[in-house]
């Protein structure tokens, strides 16, 4: 008896993160050296920090969402530009929720100083019910306290802190705008403000480069263009901002007391159903060659062209005993000679289609891992 195992193929889980405060209390302090006061103070009403961490599943085999009650091996480390040491339960410092949909949650119980911020650095694991993997989820915080001043900046982005990149729909290139804002007054004049645009990294963070980084196509002062078509499957942006008064002047470096924004994108392909049309059940007998012809629909109708994100494969079969499935051809709308017809019991043949997605752009090398160009030096790019 021959056999063969048959596995499931799924798809790899596409994952993102986010660290947000809870409830009414902020999580930039100031301090009035003149009072001593805390505002607001932590050690009397404590700050909440949420992380969410979601999954979705291009399968459709297990829920897409919110999955922090099944988190495993999580924890919290506090430090200053690195993760220190774990947070551990008898810390009268924090309070840490470990289990339930909030599971990760984090209640702060002391105030910080000023000049000096508090980075809360967030790690957890969840195992694929589907193929048991770890998918490691990282993440950080940062958490200031500045001197008391009649008037506290704040640093916007025009961007929501979440963008879903649809790679059929949306243009590839999003832009992004930082504004300083001093109560309603929104600060323009660059002696009065400086920007410093970071790229999220595991955790960590530095600073975007666009000879380093090919998805940055301008940073111009308060704006970043980004092509999503080059950022992988996700990018956190981080943004920060320093004011100056009158009477001061404006750092070279953002220091720990920067004004911080963020924004993260996720390219995500929406649900699609895929069939072929232009193939007849007969065709005439002595036609050579047929044309099918892919159709992609969306919940918006069909998608003009599904090349862009789907890569397409035909498939023919023969009408005949032990007949096996052989690849034909790639595209949308390829040419099919019909040879098996006539080499087929019954003068018949079958005719299959298969599509994946084609995933985000990566630069292409060679097997020593050397990136490829073209004659006039530019890397080369496939999907």
């Amino acid at each position: 008896m021959k056999q063969k195992k048959i596995r499931f193929n799924f798809k790899p889980l596409q994952a993102g993160m986010r660290i947000v405060p809870v409830g009414s209390v902020t999580d930039r302090q100031t301090y009035s050296f003149d009072s001593g006061e805390y505002a607001p103070d932590f050690e009397l009403t404590p700050l909440v920090l949420q992380p969410y961490c979601t999954v979705f599943d291009r399968d459709g085999v297990i829920s897409s969402g919110t999955i922090n009650a099944s988190l495993t091996n999580m924890k919290w480390m506090a430090g200053e530009d690195k993760p220190g040491a774990v947070i551990a339960s008898s810390n009268p410092n924090y309070e840490i929720t470990e289990s339930g949909a909030n599971k990760g949650r984090i209640l702060i119980r002391r105030n910080v100083q000023v000049l000096s911020p508090l980075t809360l650095y967030f790690y957890a694991e969840y195992v694929d019910p589907r193929t048991h993997q770890v998918l490691v989820f990282r993440g950080s915080h940062q958490i200031v306290c500045i001197n008391e001043s009649p008037a506290i900046p704040t640093l916007k982005l025009d961007a929501p802190a979440t963008v879903l990149y649809n790679p059929w729909d949306d243009a590839p290139r999003q832009t992004i705008r930082a504004t300083v804002m001093l109560e309603d007054e929104v600060l323009t004049d660059p002696s009065h403000r400086r920007f410093w645009w970071y790229k999220q990294l595991e955790g960590t963070i530095r600073l975007l480069e666009p000879e380093l980084d090919p998805e940055v196509v301008r940073i111009e002062d308060d704006t970043l263009v980004i092509d999503q078509e080059f950022m992988g499957e996700e990018i956190g942006i981080l943004c920060k901002a320093e004011y100056a008064s009158l009477q001061q002047q404006l750092p070279s470096s953002a220091s720990g007391s920067a004004l911080v924004a963020t924004c993260h994108i996720c390219r995500r392909v929406p649900e699609f159903d895929y069939d072929y049309s232009g193939v007849p059940p007969q065709i005439a007998p002595n036609q050579s060659s047929i044309y099918p012809k892919l159709i992609v629909t969306t919940n918006k109708g069909v998608v003009a062209d599904p090349s862009r994100v789907l890569r397409t494969t035909w498939y023919t079969k023969k009408n005949s005993p032990g007949a096996t499935w052989q690849q034909i051809a790639h595209g949308t709308n390829p040419a099919i000679s019909t040879a098996d017809i006539t080499s087929s019991t019954g003068l018949a043949m079958d005719l299959g289609v298969d599509v994946e997605d084609r995933g985000p752009l990566c630069i292409l090398t060679d097997k020593d891992g050397n990136e490829l160009t073209d004659q006039d030096g530019n890397v080369l790019w496939a999907n």
